[in-house]
């Protein structure tokens, strides 16, 4: 399966360090599995702007499912990242493209 992997924004959408390390770290384990082919993020930062969507706004399926196709991907890892006192709760899950 051809994935991508996003950055993870916070609750607001707004891009922080953490989710970006998150998502990162994300596709680093992906990457270990013979099953998954990984979209370089720097390909997926590039569409997304030509696309001008934000990362929030990859929650609606017909953006999604445009970007997924523009990159030749079958699945979108999409999330966000929150921090919830003294633990940090990820919320992640593939889009079916």
């Amino acid at each position: 399966m051809t994935v991508a992997v996003t950055d993870f924004p916070d609750l607001s959408g707004q891009n922080c360090r953490m989710g970006r390390y998150v998502a990162e770290r994300l596709t680093t384990l992906l990457s270990q599995h013979a099953q998954c082919r990984l979209i370089e993020r720097r390909r997926l930062d590039l569409v997304l702007q030509e696309l001008k969507f934000s990362m929030s706004e990859l929650v609606d399926p017909t953006k999604a499912r445009k970007l997924g196709q523009m990159l030749g991907v079958q699945g979108l890892v999409i999330g966000t990242i929150s921090d919830v006192g003294s633990t940090l709760d990820v919320d992640a899950r593939i889009i079916d493209i």
